[in-house]
């Protein structure tokens, strides 16, 4: 599992969802089970890393084991009330799986989704407090960031119109530190410890 962790870590940014990766690694390990990711994030980060192209091989049978998994999560997420900012991330990121299969209704379905489900619970407002994910701080932001990016990207590629108005996203402005980890340094997880080294 880790190594494919470390695949999708280092393709986050074509995913639109950055995540402070030590951050990240210690939460797997919380001993406060609420404050892990969610399951149906887990499930869909490691379903996008399987089938990325280059990477470790896997038989259809497996992406399609790790696909059921994450939509049977992102249910049990909403009905429970749980986690849901990592159930919008987890969302976003099938929402993605879709569209490059060229299963695009399936694709607008989540995408529209995870939109219509951040504005509901008012993620995108500042003042929001919830208990939606506790290895990123800055997780209500960086749900916006995600969420944003796979409605707009993919509507102007499909043509389909974006679930989110544009009065939606009127939060305050943006600053990196919010949405991603230091640069000039990779991570790697191996054998239950993280290692940091300078690029």
């Amino acid at each position: 599992m880790f190594a494919r962790l470390n695949i999708w870590l280092s393709l986050q940014y074509q995913w639109s969802f950055i995540i402070d990766p030590i951050v990240f690694y210690t939460s797997l390990f919380d001993p406060d089970y609420s404050k892990r990711p969610h399951p149906s994030l887990i499930d869909a980060i490691l379903l996008i890393a399987t089938c990325h192209p280059g990477v470790l091989p896997i038989t259809k049978a497996k992406s399609e084991f790790l696909l059921a998994r994450a939509l049977v999560a992102i249910q049990l997420g909403i009905s429970q009330v749980d986690r849901l900012l990592d159930v919008i991330h987890a969302s976003c990121l099938l929402s993605t799986y879709f569209y490059t299969h060229n299963r695009v209704q399936e694709g607008y379905y989540h995408s529209t989704a995870a939109a219509r489900l951040m504005v509901t619970l008012q993620s995108h407002l500042p003042d929001y407090s919830s208990s939606g994910g506790s290895y990123n701080a800055d997780n209500r932001m960086s749900t916006l960031v995600h969420v944003f990016a796979v409605d707009r990207s993919w509507s102007a590629v499909t043509g389909l119109p974006p679930a989110l108005r544009d009065e939606d996203c009127l939060v305050p402005s943006m600053t990196e530190s919010l949405i991603s980890f230091p640069t000039g340094s990779s991570v790697c997880f191996s054998a239950g410890s993280w290692h940091t080294s300078s690029l």
